[in-house]
């Protein structure tokens, strides 16, 4: 691939086009699970105050870094149309005490919330099955308590049965009618 994709003159007449060739390098089930934990990270992780810096019911997705010592703060995220990675350091590569979080992360929100952006819509493509599971990552059932669902590719969802999946049988359902 090259990184040139067209070459302009002063008055913006293109001299020369590269096409843009695209070759699939992942499977779009494992892309759609990293994006989905990207996601994640921006609603409920270590990114989740970008929904007080951004839009209300903006998707993004992204990964906060932070090297050793403190002394580089990182953000990369991205929107359904935009890509942008902040950073935070010093050139002379000493401590600046600041998380990805702290310190490039609210960078990052400033640049996005300034521009246009569409909001991440993520859609499951085949192979992509949602499960419910516990806490302890055990396949559970929507009424086990603290359960989530998470999707897995087909055939790599858990195995191993949470306690209230046992119980959700006829004794389980007898037990909650008379709770």
């Amino acid at each position: 691939m090259r990184a040139i994709r067209a070459v302009l003159d002063a008055e913006q007449t293109q001299l020369q086009r590269y096409p843009l060739t695209v070759t699939q390098a992942a499977e779009p089930t494992a892309v759609f699970l990293l994006n989905r934990n990207l996601v994640e990270v921006t609603e409920s992780g270590t990114a989740a105050a970008l929904r007080w810096m951004l839009p209300k019911g903006m998707q993004l997705a992204g990964k906060t870094g932070t090297t050793n010592d403190l002394r580089d703060s990182w953000f990369a995220g991205f929107s359904a149309d935009r890509v942008a990675v902040a950073w935070v350091g010093r050139d002379d590569n000493a401590p600046i005490g600041l998380t990805g979080s702290q310190g490039a992360m609210p960078v990052w929100a400033d640049l996005m919330r300034s521009i246009d952006n569409l909001a991440l819509q993520l859609i499951p493509p085949p192979g992509i099955e949602y499960h419910w599971v516990d806490a302890q990552g055990r396949l559970a059932a929507e009424g086990c308590e603290g359960a989530v669902a998470y999707p897995y590719i087909t055939g790599s969802e858990p195995q191993e049965r949470a306690d209230c999946l046992d119980q959700q049988g006829l004794g389980g359902f007898l037990n909650g009618l008379f709770d």
